[in-house]
């Protein structure tokens, strides 16, 4: 389960939508179609959350621990 504090979500009805996407980087087995934090970055920045992209690129989520 992948956090996101509340403030760094611009738009409050995309906190599920948030979580559901820092949750697929959030996987300690690697298949043949990863995620990618590219990806993620994308996704976010189409539903306008730039303050979870900021914190995603600076390293500040700690997956697959």
């Amino acid at each position: 389960m992948v956090y996101v504090p509340s403030v760094w979500v611009k738009h409050n009805e995309n906190k599920k939508k948030v979580t559901l996407i820092l949750e697929k980087l959030d996987s300690d087995i690697k298949d043949d179609d990863p995620f990618t934090e590219e990806d993620a970055i994308k996704e976010l920045e189409q539903i306008d959350e730039p303050t979870v992209v900021e914190k995603l690129k600076s390293g500040t989520f700690n997956f697959g621990a």
